[in-house]
């Protein structure tokens, strides 16, 4: 069953989703049939309300989980309470009936111009995280002038409108949920792809190999500068056994030098040198290569790239 001004149009809940940062509880103060909170990854605690008590009672038949829901006025209820900065609200109320196509009443507690005021006053003093939709109009323009906004297509009962989307915090450098990335049906169906295939590649691998790469990944995502080194800058091998040498130099050990006149000469670790002799010349015997080693690079050739 749709809900007039739901998002569940294709596309239109995965946007909103993914302008969601982490978050541990989850609020939806115009809940209608809440699509967004269905489709979500759940909070640890999520509260939805709206004034029908039939939305409410939808509510009650079809979502489940640790989940609280109220019938209640949402410009009564929000002023009242206590939020912590780790709480999203999103706002989805009945659209401004002059931003509307065809201006005409269609929900049973519909808000007047004055509300949308009041409710956009409520809004802009929370300590939390928010989102709001609607459609444009200078009202909510002028209110949320200094909010994050972005606007996209939506589909709707007659036909494609243009959603505008404010929020009160910057861009998200991680989400809530990661189950809906991508532009598009395809895209999304490739990204998902990708991940179960990664999983399972992950969960075949022996335990400690898996946590390097784990611990690889996370260093990626916070420090992607230190990650983009070479491994060696890192490492801390002597200088002789990162390069595969079985002896690194010890005291008493000779390097050669040039001596006086240009005459080559053996000095020892310690600084005392000695005279240089000839290398002699050794028995030819077949030489073998061996096999390479498979480094990190082959293995990541095995690895996917791509779908």
């Amino acid at each position: 069953m749709t809900y007039t001004g739901g998002k569940e149009g294709e596309g239109t809940a995965q946007t909103i989703i993914n302008q969601q940062p982490p978050h541990d509880s989850y609020i939806e103060p115009f809940a209608g049939h809440a699509a967004i909170a269905r489709w979500k990854r759940a909070a640890l605690n999520t509260t939805l309300l709206d004034r029908d008590p039939k939305c409410v009672a939808w509510l009650a038949e079809y979502t489940n989980g640790n989940l609280q829901l109220l019938t209640a006025d949402a410009l009564e209820w929000l002023p009242a309470q206590r939020f912590s900065a780790h709480t999203l609200i999103y706002c989805d109320p009945p659209y401004l009936m002059r931003s509307r196509v065809d201006h005409r009443a269609r929900y049973r507690y519909e808000m007047t111009v004055e509300d949308h005021e009041r409710l956009l006053q409520i809004l802009t003093q929370l300590p939390c995280m928010v989102q709001i939709s609607a459609y444009a109009d200078p009202l909510y323009s002028s209110y949320l002038r200094n909010w994050r906004h972005m606007t996209f297509q939506s589909n709707t009962r007659r036909g494609l409108a243009t959603e505008h989307l404010w929020m009160n915090y910057p861009e998200p450098k991680a989400l809530h949920t990661y189950t809906h990335l991508g532009a598009d049906y395809r895209e999304r169906e490739r990204i998902k792809r990708k991940v179960s295939r990664w999983t399972r590649r992950l969960a075949a691998l022996p335990a400690m190999e898996r946590l390097a790469l784990y611990s690889a990944i996370e260093e990626t995502i916070n420090t992607p500068e230190a990650a983009a080194e070479p491994l060696r800058s890192r490492e801390t091998e002597p200088r002789g056994q990162r390069r595969g040498l079985q002896n690194p130099k010890q005291p008493g050990d000779s390097v050669m030098k040039p001596g006086p006149g240009g005459q080559k000469t053996h000095t020892s670790i310690s600084g005392e040198p000695r005279p240089f002799q000839a290398a002699k010349k050794r028995d030819s015997h077949p030489v073998t290569v061996a096999a390479p080693v498979e480094n990190s690079e082959n293995l990541l050739n095995r690895c996917p790239t791509g779908p």
